[in-house]
């Protein structure tokens, strides 16, 4: 298996990215091989050519959106790579391979944006959960998705020890690219989640912030920058303040 192409490739990436790379390399694999083969760890990498490589670009582009077929032809650049440190292909069969025409164009994405109302709404809804604990816990999580930018498996990945209420500071330890990173929570955000561990249940064994974790729905943060975001602490926090989080405190 050290021999193998597609093997070594997904070795050499993080946890969350070997599945998209396994799945270009099997949906690459389904085009040569009509369907035949559909796992791409059994395709012999060394052996794909020019005329493969158009052929896969030319099914991705008839059958996936741009950024679809982005994503798999990056990946068969990557395997062929391997593929060529491993002397399964010779240099000049490897750089033709890859000497094809990127691919233009994107779509718009899925879903839309979210209005102040719908935010709000989303809120109250929690507000009037009939269960208590749940409807503080779902409040925090919309909280410190929406007002902190979290991704969601880093929100998944929290244990209560994370986070530290007397800066108000979230300390994400399992980051996209495995880097860490403090995010700063002010406002509602902090008010939410302060409210979600005092609802909280107590469990010695169990350390998630979020107890139990279940399937909720998921959305790209509005604010994109603050993946690549490396500025001073004091200015992410003014930033941070600036995003309003409805959320309502209930009376006691």
């Amino acid at each position: 298996m050290l021999e193998n192409p597609a093997v070594v490739s997904l070795a050499g990436l993080g946890e969350g990215s070997r599945p998209t790379m396994k799945g270009a390399l099997d949906k690459m694999a389904a085009i040569l091989t009509d369907g035949q083969c559909t796992d791409g760890l059994l395709l012999p990498w060394g052996k794909v050519r020019f005329s493969h490589a158009q052929a896969i670009r030319a099914a991705l582009l008839e059958k996936h959106a741009p950024a679809t077929a982005r994503k798999v032809l990056a990946a068969l650049r990557g395997v062929l790579h391997t593929a060529w440190r491993l002397n399964q292909i010779e240099r000049e069969d490897y750089q033709r391979a890859i000497d094809f025409e990127s691919v233009k164009g994107s779509t718009l994405p899925a879903g839309r944006a979210l209005s102040a109302g719908d935010i709000r709404a989303l809120f109250e809804a929690c507000r009037a959960d009939r269960n208590p604990a749940k409807g503080a816990r779902d409040a925090a999580l919309l909280a410190v998705l929406y007002g902190g930018g979290l991704r969601r498996a880093e929100l998944v990945n929290l244990d209560v020890r994370d986070y530290d209420a007397a800066s108000g500071t979230l300390h994400i330890r399992r980051g996209k690219g495995r880097k860490a990173r403090s995010v700063p929570v002010v406002n509602g955000t902090k008010d939410a989640l302060d409210d979600w561990l005092k609802a909280r249940p107590s469990m010695e064994e169990e350390h998630p912030l979020f107890v139990p974790v279940q399937r909720f729905v998921g959305h790209e943060s509005v604010t994109t920058t603050a993946r690549y975001d490396r500025r001073p602490d004091a200015v992410t926090r003014v930033a941070a303040r600036k995003m309003h989080v409805p959320y309502m405190r209930k009376k006691d």
